[in-house]
């Protein structure tokens, strides 16, 4: 979620009256020094002033408290990424809830709305993976898919990523193949929005992720080898880019075994074949240059 930064918010303090502006300022400030510092006293002090800032609002206006929610969430959100605290995700899921029920009566549609929908699909996507709740899944869901159907290009894949992680992560956790077909079109959706955009790199990089965790889950021992060979060829492509984005050779490994095992399946088609042989040449290359980056002389 961006953030002003500190210079354009500490001026305009100055010209408040109203005390929860005020904290709320201040905890906006107190936020965006802790993300480009990673020092927690300033989160901490940011999650003080957003409280303050609740607890002394007198204003009837829904829209100002709605937004005093919605930033005091996000912080809760960075508190949770953090410490992993159940807490602090249940509270920022009550706050996100009440946001988004004064957001809704409100005459225009204010400039957070989408991405506090999308925050609340992140939340519910987070809770039901710690408690496997089918009402949680519900709402991961359906705050998704509001996001997807908006006209943003951002937001809106990141809406995608989100339904597709948490379709191939049920599917994971209650081991069943129902809906992994539309994960995977999801994710590579994404994979496709991402190729060769600059500013990317993240979004791109958990894609592939999932991606490659949805694919595993899509190829069984059972199935036949044309489909499977497919398959397991597509999935050591994606470990392979992982692999140049992460330099992790724990991935670069298991494409070397990808590309064995499909090499020793009986597909007839000297084409896919050739594939093959590429994809095992293109992991020798890397080896080669992995090998001369740790022996440069």
């Amino acid at each position: 979620m961006p953030l002003p930064t500190v210079k354009n918010l500490i001026r305009p303090i100055l010209l408040l009256t109203n005390r929860s502006e005020v904290f709320h300022n201040e905890a906006k400030i107190a936020h965006i020094r802790y993300q480009s510092s990673g020092q927690s006293q300033y989160l901490e002090t940011a999650l003080g002033k957003y409280e303050s800032a609740l607890t002394s609002n007198r204003s009837k206006n829904r829209v100002q408290r709605a937004s005093v929610l919605s930033d005091y969430a996000f912080a809760l959100w960075t508190q949770y990424q953090r410490l992993g605290q159940p807490e602090d995700l249940n509270k920022m899921i009550v706050m996100q809830e009440e946001a988004l029920e004064l957001w809704d009566d409100a005459d225009t549609m204010p400039e957070g709305y989408p991405l506090l929908i999308l925050m609340l699909g992140n939340a519910y996507l987070a809770s039901y993976r710690s408690t496997r709740s089918a009402v949680a899944f519900g709402k991961v869901f359906a705050f998704y898919k509001r996001v997807s159907e908006g006209d943003e290009d951002d937001l809106r894949n990141q809406a995608l990523l989100g339904m597709g992680i948490a379709l191939w992560t049920r599917c994971d956790l209650e081991q069943t193949s129902e809906r992994l077909d539309d994960a995977i079109a999801n994710l590579e959706a994404v994979l496709e929005f991402t190729a060769n955009k600059m500013g990317y790199d993240t979004m791109r990089a958990r894609c592939l992720i999932h991606l490659s965790s949805a694919y595993r889950l899509l190829v069984p021992v059972e199935m036949k080898p044309p489909l499977r060979g497919e398959r397991l060829y597509s999935l050591a492509r994606l470990l392979l880019e992982r692999y140049d984005r992460t330099r992790d050779v724990s991935d670069l490994e298991e494409v070397e075994r990808l590309a064995l095992e499909v090499h020793a399946l009986d597909v007839q088609s000297e084409e896919f074949y050739d594939s093959i042989v590429e994809l095992q040449q293109a992991v020798h290359h890397r080896r080669g240059a992995r090998q001369k980056r740790k022996c440069p002389n």
